[in-house]
């Protein structure tokens, strides 16, 4: 009888909390957007003080590793994993993305039909250079 009661008591509270916050959404919509309010007007009425500044984020510590899954005909999918966490599906905390270099060349110029060996540079590459980045894959931001 009593955990039935005290259930009873919480869905009330929820609901009215629902009720309460739907209300007063657009006032404090109104405070926040309004040109004349401070950070000390929000903070002494209790809203959030945005902040102004962006925090950056950590590079990553770990290395991405990529797993190449040819299942299906000329399809090739890219797994990512971390290299810290190899057993994790995901990337490395800290990225969004990566970036996957291909080059596409005709057979008879002088390398194998599976193209360059791993690691190497276009042959217009001497060096790795924002023009001519290095043809491994890497998280970026």
């Amino acid at each position: 009888m009593a955990q039935q009661k005290a259930e009873g008591a919480r869905v009330a509270k929820d609901r009215a909390r629902e009720a309460l916050e739907r209300e007063i959404r657009p006032v404090t919509n109104f405070v926040q957007g309004y040109p004349k309010t401070t950070d000390a007007d929000r903070a002494t009425i209790g809203i959030t003080v945005r902040d102004t500044s962006k925090t950056p984020s950590p590079m990553p510590t770990s290395a991405p590793v990529a797993q190449v899954d040819s299942g299906q005909r000329l399809t090739h999918r890219l797994r990512f994993t971390d290299a810290a966490a190899p057993t994790r599906r995901g990337k490395p905390p800290g990225t969004i993305g990566a970036e996957v270099w291909v080059k596409v060349e005709a057979v008879g110029n002088g390398q194998s039909a599976m193209g360059p060996e791993p690691g190497s540079l276009p042959s217009h590459c001497p060096v790795p250079s924002p023009q001519c980045p290095s043809p491994a894959s890497a998280f970026s931001r």
